[in-house]
């Protein structure tokens, strides 16, 4: 952002805050203590038990 001089001189810069959308996004709730690897097995031990839960088949069982 540009930095902007008012009439008694003092000097500031604009910034942007992140949105309450921005911050909600999943990428940006990434758990600090664990790898990226933990986290990828996470997500996807959740998205297999969802599927069982709810009696969606996996993409293996019905796709060819």
């Amino acid at each position: 952002m540009t930095e902007t001089t008012t009439h008694n001189g003092a000097n500031y810069k604009l910034t942007r805050l992140p949105s309450a959308l921005d911050a909600s996004k999943a990428a940006n709730r990434i758990r600090p203590w664990l790898s990226r690897s933990e986290e990828q097995q996470r997500a996807s031990e959740r998205i297999a038990r969802v599927r069982r839960e709810s009696g969606i088949p996996s993409p293996d069982e019905w796709m060819w």
